[in-house]
């Protein structure tokens, strides 16, 4: 047994990772986290039993080359059997390299994570989120990454500590400089921490009609969530708030669709939400075979009684 190396470059990730690789140990070895220069080292509480601290100038910005070859350098070192890497924006070109490089396979997006006796089988969801695909490896390392909120985070146990190993890397010239940095509008809603969601499609008849929404939202302490059209083609919402295949992909207590129809693609961002509450008026809506509950009728309507009932 080799041992599992464990990466993100988000932090709450980074625990639900090391979680998931407690629970497999025992059929693949010791894990090891890997993180950039000046991030957390104490993660022994959450399932690490080795911590590499990468250090280099350029590792202060993630930039997929050059982790590609920092990681390549420690499973050198390390000689893992399996890799967890965390998909998130800055990071998702790191694991195809890393597997070029080790010439090995990659599986991405993976929402679920098995073993039995060190035969690892991962679950995605595919054909744009119309079916779900169970992947499986015949060669080694086994290199997964996974999305956010696809494992819980662990409780912490602060009784467990990691060794930490201080690891300069060679990343000779760079393939790639970041020149400028311009920060792209955005609001400051987390959806993937978010326990309630209120989201919005294009059943919403006008931008000024979000108060309503928001209304909703408040009433609950939700945030406020939307349809691809709202966020890409009508530009009413920005991007962070988009729950979808190629948006946030999100794990709430309570998603409340308002005015959603259901397609596929946005399914697949909201269908693992604990419970589900469909408002539409077309009966035959597909939002409603995903929905725990649903209501028939016209938004117009439902929301403000459904705020009023709420309010008491």
């Amino acid at each position: 047994m080799a041992g599992i190396v464990v990466f993100s470059d988000n932090p709450n990730l980074l625990s639900q990772l090391l979680g998931k690789a407690a629970e497999i140990k025992a059929d693949f070895g010791d894990v090891t986290a890997v993180v950039g220069p000046g991030g957390a080292t104490d993660l022994g509480q959450f399932g690490a039993d080795a911590v590499v601290s990468l250090q280099g100038d350029r590792l202060n910005e993630i930039v997929a080359e050059d982790y590609a070859d920092a990681l390549e350098q420690v499973c050198s070192d390390v000689g893992p059997d399996l890799i967890l890497i965390g998909s998130t924006k800055t990071s998702a070109g790191i694991a195809p390299r890393l597997a070029a490089k080790l010439k090995t396979g990659a599986v991405s997006e993976v929402t679920a994570l098995t073993s039995e006796g060190g035969a690892l089988k991962a679950n995605r969801v595919v054909y744009g989120g119309n079916a779900l695909g169970t992947f499986s490896f015949d060669g080694s390392p086994m290199i997964v990454m996974v999305p956010n909120n696809a494992f819980p985070v662990p409780e912490p146990d602060g009784s467990k500590t990691a060794a930490v190993t201080e690891k300069a890397v060679d990343l000779g010239d760079p393939f790639t400089t970041i020149v400028n940095k311009v920060a792209k509008e955005c609001s400051t809603v987390s959806l993937q921490d978010a326990e309630i969601i209120v989201g919005m499609g294009r059943g919403v008849k006008s931008k000024d009609d979000i108060k309503l929404i928001q209304d909703l939202a408040d009433t609950l302490n939700a945030e406020v969530g939307c349809s691809r059209p709202i966020a890409a083609d009508l530009k009413w919402m920005t991007d962070d708030h988009w729950v979808g295949l190629s948006g946030n992909k999100v794990k709430p207590r309570l998603y409340i669709a308002v005015g959603i129809s259901g397609q596929i693609q946005h399914l697949a961002g909201m269908r693992d939400s604990d419970t589900i509450v469909a408002i539409n008026n077309d009966k035959d809506a597909p939002i409603f075979q995903a929905a725990d509950y649903g209501i028939v009728g016209d938004l117009y309507q439902v929301v403000p009684e459904l705020i009023k009932a709420i309010k008491g």
